[in-house]
């Protein structure tokens, strides 16, 4: 019973961490590419080349970063309708 009950509060745990992230596994273009609104990712240059990235957008979107090629300035990670990021 007491297992239960662990199991049941780890998964709603869970839950609230997975809420609201992005993860994103390719680069969807360039800003030059587009007039959307934007939301920008601030990368150091020591963190362009890593293959795992955790990071917040200035308007507060979290985001796990997993691309395999190094990320350049102006790189899209997201797009809808209305905003890039």
């Amino acid at each position: 019973m007491r297992t239960g009950r662990i199991i049941a509060a780890h998964t709603k745990i869970l839950s609230v961490l997975t809420e609201g992230f992005m993860i994103v596994e390719k680069i969807a273009g360039h800003l030059h590419d587009t007039d959307k609104e934007i939301d920008k990712v601030k990368i150091e240059w020591f963190e362009r080349d890593k293959k795992r990235l955790r990071k917040v957008s200035e308007k507060g979107v979290e985001m796990g970063i997993s691309v395999d090629t190094p990320l350049n300035d102006g790189d899209i990670l997201y797009e809808d309708d209305k905003t890039v990021i």
